[in-house]
């Protein structure tokens, strides 16, 4: 099976810009950190409630191995909207301005200070998905996937270590997650100061 990719791309639009973001507010980052420890999030509203079950459960493993602590608020329109709501989306429809052979894909938002706001979404178009409890061949486990793009969310970047759960390139089976994390960049995680 041929390896997809998971790289994040800041999308800068001169007409997104202009209409939907105040000057102070870039997709260039200033700091790739947040200000705050907490960190409210939502899931698009189409979700399975299944998937919302498996969300939560990833942000919960986030908030026990990293500074952050995750505050699930409810459900959100899908896709990428600066909102000021951090929103997880299921995507059957995949953006044209995004490869096709990207699994998951985060947008982070900045002011001066570090990140403000960042969606993710899933590509349920192209990928299909599974979960560690339904093992189903051929299909991407939603927890690595997840955790992944959370650690782009979270102001992580690329890893080329192929253990670390940032490395950018992997088969569906090499998406499985132990739930547990040994990877260093996660101990040098700070909120902006």
């Amino acid at each position: 099976m041929a390896k997809q990719s998971f790289h994040r791309i800041c999308l800068i639009f001169v007409i997104f810009e202009t209409l939907h973001c105040s000057p102070a507010i870039t997709t260039t980052p200033s700091y790739s950190c947040w200000r705050q420890t907490q960190i409210d999030y939502y899931i698009n509203t189409e979700a399975h409630p299944q998937s919302q079950q498996y969300i939560n459960f990833i942000f919960e493993r986030f908030s026990a191995f990293t500074p952050f602590l995750f505050r699930y608020l409810g459900r959100n329109a899908a896709g990428i909207r600066h909102d000021s709501k951090n929103t997880i989306s299921f995507l059957r429809e995949w953006p044209t301005t995004i490869p096709l052979s990207h699994i998951g894909f985060t947008q982070r938002w900045y002011d001066s200070r570090g990140i403000v706001e960042a969606d993710i979404i899933l590509n349920q178009q192209s990928v299909g998905f599974t979960t560690v409890d339904a093992r189903q061949p051929g299909k991407y486990f939603i927890e690595g996937v997840l955790a992944h793009e959370i650690g782009h969310l979270i102001g992580l970047e690329h890893s080329e270590n192929k253990d670390s759960f940032m490395h950018h390139y992997q088969k569906p089976e090499e998406t499985e997650w132990n739930l547990a994390f040994s990877d260093a960049m996660l101990k040098r995680l700070k909120p902006c100061r």
